[in-house]
C-alpha cells in the first residue's frame, strides 16, 4: 500500500491560475477540497489535532487568501512548531491578475459564471458596460485597487516564509502558456521536494496545462502586455508599482525572481 501524502493547504490567489496548482497536486495524487463553512468554523475552534483529524487523507485543501489575523492561534501555534500541515502558496503577476479579473466578470472565460457576492455583481455590471476590454481595464485600475491591495498584501507574509513553498504561475506554466520547459520541470521539482515524495516532474509537466478548466481566458504569462496600453502601465504602476517591487516583479514586465 503506497504511502499517505502530507497533509497539504494550497492558499492560491484569485485569478492566479489556481487551475494550474489545482491540475499540478492532482497529477502527484491528491484530491482537491476547498474549505467548507465547517471546516472553517473547526479550525477557527478546535485544537489543532481535532481540526486536522477532520481533513480528509490524501487531500489537498485550497484557500484563495490567508491573512495572518485570521490565522486561528491554536493552529498556528501547532504549524509553528511541527511544520504540519505543509503550505503551498501560488501568486501571479498582478497585471495579469487584475485583466483575469476584468475578464471573468465581464464573462469572457469558458464558464461564462463567477462567484454571486456583491462585489462580483456591482463590477460585472460596471465593466460589461464598457465598449472593450481596454476601456474596461481602465476602470479596473482606478477602481479596484482594493481587490488587488487585499489579495496581494493580506498573504504576503507567504512569499517569504520559511515554511512555505511560493510558486509563480510564470514559471510553473511552461510553454503552452508561454513560458519555459526548465523552469516549469524545476518548479514541479521544488514542490515534490517540499512534500518529500518521488514522482516524474517531466510526465506532470507534460499534462499540466489545461484549457478547458472552467476559469480559462488567455492563460499565457505576458498576454496582459497585449491589452494595457501604455497610460494604463503607467497608471497601474504609480497606483500598485509597490505590489510589484514586493513580489518581485520587474516593472518592465519580466519574470519574477525565484521563489523560496
Amino acid at each position: 500500500m503506497a504511502a499517505a501524502l502530507p497533509q497539504l493547504i494550497v492558499v492560491s490567489l484569485h485569478k492566479a491560475g489556481t487551475h494550474l496548482v489545482l491540475r499540478l497536486i492532482e497529477e502527484i495524487g491528491y484530491q482537491r477540497r476547498y474549505f467548507d463553512d465547517e471546516l472553517i468554523k473547526s479550525a477557527q475552534r478546535d485544537p489543532a489535532d481535532v481540526f486536522l483529524a477532520r481533513l480528509e487523507p490524501d487531500t489537498a485543501y485550497f484557500l484563495h487568501e490567508c491573512r495572518i489575523d485570521r490565522f486561528p492561534r491554536q493552529f498556528l501555534d501547532h504549524w509553528r512548531a511541527h511544520g504540519h500541515p505543509l503550505f503551498v502558496y501560488q501568486y501571479r503577476d498582478p497585471r495579469a491578475v487584475l485583466l483575469s479579473q476584468v475578464n471573468y466578470l465581464r464573462r469572457r472565460h469558458v464558464g461564462k459564471e463567477f462567484s454571486n457576492i456583491p462585489y462580483h455583481l456591482v463590477f460585472s455590471d460596471v465593466l460589461d458596460a464598457q465598449p472593450g476590454e481596454q476601456e474596461a481595464l481602465s476602470i479596473a485600475i482606478d477602481c479596484m485597487g482594493d481587490y488587488l491591495l487585499e489579495s496581494f498584501l493580506g498573504s504576503v507574509w507567504m512569499l517569504h516564509h520559511p515554511k512555505v513553498l511560493s510558486l509563480s504561475y510564470e514559471r510553473l506554466v511552461g510553454p503552452d502558456g508561454g513560458g519555459c520547459a526548465d523552469e516549469q520541470i524545476a518548479e514541479i521539482g521544488r514542490m515534490l521536494r517540499h512534500l518529500a515524495i518521488e514522482r516524474d516532474a517531466q510526465q506532470i509537466a507534460s499534462r499540466l496545462y489545461d484549457s478547458s478548466q472552467r476559469t480559462f481566458h488567455r492563460g499565457t504569462i505576458h498576454g496582459w502586455k497585449d491589452v494595457y496600453t501604455s497610460a494604463q502601465i503607467q497608471a497601474f504602476q504609480a497606483r500598485y508599482g509597490h505590489l510589484l517591487d514586493v513580489y518581485r516583479y520587474p516593472r518592465d514586465g519580466g519574470l519574477p525572481e525565484k521563489g523560496r
